[in-house]
């Protein structure tokens, strides 16, 4: 369902980018807390947080480099 989810929301490039920094180890600290997930992240662009909102994907949010995300 997520994943289905996240798609409306989000390339499905970008989707497949953030799977790439999970397997190689770039997603670190990641928690849930009250239907959240919060996660840091390392990338070429730098050190940010992403914060997935599991009820209501479009309330998630990223400081990521893609702009609109």
């Amino acid at each position: 369902y997520l994943l289905k989810d996240i798609t409306k929301w989000i390339p499905k490039y970008i989707v497949d980018k953030g799977y790439e920094y999970y397997e190689d180890g770039h997603v670190e600290d990641v928690e849930i807390q009250d239907k959240k997930v919060f996660a840091f992240v390392t990338g070429n662009a730098g050190n940010y947080e992403v914060v997935i909102d599991l009820e209501d994907f479009s309330e998630s949010n990223c400081e990521c480099p893609y702009e609109n995300y």
